[in-house]
């Protein structure tokens, strides 16, 4: 959220994860056109393989799960990020965040 609060533009290497939420929404269309499951899947192969890969290279069994965990990880931050953008237009600019404590004095 530090990108919106400071009004920066974002670089590449931050705009790939928000744009994996969108990608598998897409994707829940492929049964209509499969050609729109391509990004989700080279995604999803991307990830796994890489996970694979680290799990090999540290020769950890463990270590090959890592490429579910960034998965989950992307969607989430993805999801999330999306959803803050929508919540904040949607109710007309920044809101005091839960941790925020109001000065009484």
């Amino acid at each position: 959220m530090t990108i919106i609060k400071h009004n920066a533009k974002p670089k590449l290497r931050q705009v790939l994860p928000v744009m994996i939420g969108p990608i598998v929404g897409i994707s829940l269309l492929s049964p209509l056109a499969p050609v729109l499951a391509v990004p989700a899947a080279l995604w999803a192969a991307a990830s796994l393989t890489y996970g694979l890969a680290l799990g090999f290279n540290q020769k950890s069994w463990c270590a090959c799960g890592a490429g579910i965990a960034a998965m989950l990880m992307h969607l989430g931050f993805s999801i999330g990020f999306i959803s803050q953008v929508v919540r904040r237009k949607a109710l007309g600019g920044p809101r005091p965040s839960r941790g925020t404590q109001l000065d009484a004095g």
